[in-house]
């Protein structure tokens, strides 16, 4: 199998993982270049020729522009040719008039989702162009809230889902900066756990449909589970007991693992830094609390 890819190595819409795999198998990635022709022998297909791609790019109209390489022209020997060239927006659902758009068809959206239309709004790849599920997900929370704040007038930097499963407005907690995004890398007691590769089977000739990747022995799955941070849930690691300033919590041996404990609650002050420090988040606070400074 050879793959013609217009884009660079590196900037191919494929996780690395799926990438390498296919080296693995044999599968033939030939980036920077684009098909030019179909050759065939009678009624079957014999061949393609392809050229090499210098840069690409598309203009103000939407149009695709290639520079190719001079003397990049190349003739590969093939009995199959699949095509499979992207996606575009299709609009016709649109009865009369049609939001703005960019030059390739992707519906203009801005931050709460609103398109040029009044009361229409847009999420996904029609606005974003093929992306993530994740990114899909995300925009269409953005295009809900910019819905609730057009229907009922609602002027907030911040929503919120509440407990009823509502639309709330908190505007309190926009802030000027962003939120640090803790790395995974930065969590504590992470670095104990190596992650397992699960058990792979060698490339084979011809074709078949056993998985190549058979998962994990019990023991690896095992070790793979005691990476889990169980997040909202104390795991023992300690952190909060090290990071209290006023050494009021102890870490406690229970039956079944390590528990911290405040072992000094008069000399607590309430700073909060057990809950911040807390890498699973599994502090929390009632108010009003008894203050002591």
């Amino acid at each position: 199998v050879h793959v013609l890819c217009l884009e660079a190595e590196g900037a191919m819409r494929a996780p690395e993982e799926d990438l390498e795999q296919a080296r693995r198998e044999g599968v033939h990635v030939h980036n920077s270049c684009t098909m030019s022709g179909v050759r065939k022998d009678g009624d079957r297909v014999s061949g393609v020729d392809y050229f090499d791609v210098q840069e690409c790019r598309f203009d103000e109209q939407g149009r695709l522009s290639l520079i190719p390489v001079p003397g990049g022209e190349h003739v590969l020997a093939c009995d199959t040719v699949i095509f499979a060239v992207g996606m575009k927006t299709d609009l016709g659902f649109f009865e009369g008039e049609v939001p703005e758009c960019t030059p390739r068809q992707w519906i203009v959206a801005d931050a709460a989702q609103k398109t040029s239309l009044e009361g229409v709004f847009a999420a996904g790849d029609v606005s974003s162009g093929p992306s993530s599920i994740a990114g899909a997900v995300g925009a269409g929370r953005r295009a809900a809230f910019g819905v609730h704040a057009y229907l009922t007038g609602e002027n907030s930097r911040v929503y919120i889902i509440n407990e009823e499963g509502r639309i709330e407005a908190r505007d309190r907690l926009a802030a000027s900066q962003p939120p640090y995004v803790v790395p995974f890398e930065e969590i504590y007691g992470v670095a104990q756990y190596g992650r397992a590769e699960p058990q792979r089977q060698g490339i084979r000739e011809g074709l078949s449909f056993r998985e190549i990747n058979e998962g994990y022995t019990p023991e690896q799955a095992r070790d793979e589970a005691a990476r889990c941070m169980h997040c909202g849930h104390c795991k023992g690691c300690g952190t909060c007991v090290d990071d209290c300033p006023g050494y009021v919590l102890e870490l406690k041996h229970l039956e079944e693992r390590d528990r911290p404990e405040v072992a000094f609650g008069d000399e607590c002050w309430h700073c909060a830094n057990c809950r911040t420090s807390c890498p699973c988040g599994a502090i929390g606070f009632s108010f009003p609390l008894r203050m002591q400074v």
